[in-house]
């Protein structure tokens, strides 16, 4: 890699660069996939706030790639956006032409802030270290010359004075924490460091993302009718979810979930009458779960049919009594239940995989029951079908 040379422009011309204020609203969870376990997030988000970072992976630019090397190309798009340099009126390099970062390179050499890294180039594939980043935010920052020698390792760098003004200007403490004596100024940067650098450069606050939802959320839903029907139905997300169901006719009560071409997946509720109950939209017994797309319903009555996530599902980690149709996350890694129940007609136990895949029948009554049934390896959800009173144990 060719040394640019150290010039001290910025100093010398008085030129003062301000960041802007723009500011976005940061969805839950962030900006990025890729940054969540970064100590930068929060840096890494007031950049991106601010617009001068899009992201690694256009067009999508849903990843911020916090461990990559930052090339002198990307520091160039960094300051520029940072600092709103203006436009260049003259073409200072023969090596970014039809580069990304040409325009952001010819603006830095027209602002003073770098005569490139050889006559007539700008090496804007080249990495970034710590000693180089310095330089440049010392002269973007135009910061005045330091009269401290902070650190014991950069004696022999020829960015030692640009190390010091930004030790001095409190954009970086150091490398060795908590001691910070070294600069380590021949280390490169990643993309995380330079958001924890510009962050402090331009005086940003970082910003914490609102905390994500818990996998499989959405809004919760509820849609009516009276009588027959058949309805578009699907779970945002397609994944598994309760339905709490009523209906109050006197007559049979039956609804089916369908596919896309309304076949037949699973018989949610089979009953005469009066109904309040939950049910589990999970795609099917004895295969992969599958996309529910409608309902087929049968009714002499008003009924009502409210998704709500699976996360609304009583928990059970050892005990739990109910009455009538549930659903249950089972929290427990007991390899046996214990159950009962008081009703006369069916008392059905069915384990679910926690992404609705069929796991197993535990239980399959009629009337009164009182047993301990073997737990399928993998159960995370309990189907309960009932229509007395019931109670579970583990062990």
């Amino acid at each position: 890699m060719g040394k640019w040379r150290l010039i001290g422009a910025a100093a010398g011309m008085g030129v003062l660069l301000t960041a802007s204020a723009a500011f976005a609203q940061v969805p839950p969870g962030g900006t990025f996939t890729d940054d969540n376990d970064s100590v930068f997030e929060g840096a890494i988000e007031a950049i991106a706030a601010e617009g001068i970072t899009l992201g690694c992976n256009p067009p999508a630019n849903t990843r911020y790639c916090p461990d990559d090397q930052v090339t002198r190309g990307q520091m160039a798009i960094f300051i520029v956006r940072g600092y709103d340099l203006p436009a260049a009126t003259l073409d200072f390099f023969t090596d970014d032409n039809g580069k990304v970062y040409e325009d952001a390179a010819n603006r830095l050499a027209q602002a003073g802030l770098t005569q490139g890294c050889a006559p007539n180039l700008y090496c804007g594939d080249d990495t970034i270290t710590r000693g180089e980043m310095a330089a440049f935010l010392s002269r973007a920052e135009n910061l005045p010359d330091s009269t401290t020698d902070h650190f014991v390792d950069d004696n022999s760098s020829i960015f030692e004075p640009g190390i010091n003004k930004v030790a001095d200007a409190r954009i970086t403490l150091g490398c060795n924490p908590p001691a910070n004596t070294n600069f380590c100024p021949n280390d490169n940067v990643t993309r995380a460091q330079m958001a924890g650098f510009l962050t402090r450069a331009l005086g940003l606050t970082p910003i914490r993302p609102p905390t994500p939802p818990p996998p499989g959320s959405f809004a919760p839903f509820t849609v009516t009718g009276v009588g027959n029907d058949v309805i578009d139905f699907r779970i945002p997300g397609d994944v598994p979810a309760v339905l709490d169901l009523t209906h109050n006719g006197t007559s049979n009560f039956i609804v089916w979930s369908l596919d896309s071409s309304f076949g037949l997946i699973d018989l949610l509720v089979n009953e005469i009458g009066p109904y309040d109950g939950r049910r589990m939209v999970h795609g099917g017994w004895f295969s992969a779960p599958e996309l529910v797309r409608h309902l087929d319903i049968t009714a002499d009555g008003a009924w009502s049919i409210t998704a709500r996530p699976m996360t609304a599902a009583r928990s059970m980690t050892s005990s739990l009594t109910g009455l009538g149709d549930d659903i249950v996350r089972y929290r427990t890694s007991a390899a046996t239940l214990t159950s009962t129940h008081d009703g006369t007609s069916n008392f059905i136990i069915v384990g679910y995989e926690s992404n609705g895949r069929y796991a197993g029948l535990i239980v399959n009554e009629i009337g009164p029951y009182s047993g301990t049934d073997l737990v399928p390896t993998g159960t995370a959800i309990l189907d309960i079908t009932a229509d007395g009173n019931w109670t579970l144990n583990a062990p």
